[in-house]
């Protein structure tokens, strides 16, 4: 928080070019990923498997700014696929290497493929007692709570 207000006070106190570089390099990876255009499906699986597997290392490492990157991708390739009628295309990687992967495929998989999904987050639960594990138990409870929320559905923000 500290941090935060001394860059907003240099911010308004330097002019736009003699910003900090930190937040210059923050906000140009923030609008790549905005920008972000998928042009096939098997681009966007391609960067699910790519991110969740860097995700799930950058948050076994602490590195939440990698990770956040990469959940950002993930969450765009989703929506993506999701509008083409393609998430049934992640199904095999429930049985992918990669917790990330595995993981992943778990969690945009329940709306439709319940029983697979609920299986594969169970097994997570039960070989990592780690992050990965908690992860894995907490969606299994959002989703029989009914609160679990997906990138493409309303009221969902990230």
């Amino acid at each position: 928080m500290v941090i935060f207000l001394i860059h907003k006070k240099l911010l308004s106190l330097q002019p736009p070019n003699r910003r900090p570089a930190l937040l210059l390099q923050s906000k140009r990876n923030y609008s790549k990923i905005e920008k972000m255009k998928l042009k096939s499906f098997e681009e966007a699986i391609r960067i699910i498997e790519e991110s969740a597997a860097a995700q799930a290392k950058a948050t076994e490492t602490g590195d939440y700014k990698v990770g956040n990157k990469h959940f950002q991708r993930e969450m765009k390739a989703l929506v993506y696929l999701h509008q083409q009628g393609r998430l049934s295309d992640l199904k095999p990687f429930l049985n992918h290497k990669d917790v990330g992967v595995r993981y992943f495929a778990a969690y945009a998989l329940l709306p439709i493929y319940e029983d697979l999904s609920r299986a594969t987050l169970l097994e997570i639960s039960k070989e990592y007692q780690n992050i990965h594990g908690s992860d894995a138990r907490t969606v299994l409870k959002e989703w029989e709570k009914g609160k679990l929320l997906y990138p493409y559905q309303e009221g969902y923000h990230w």
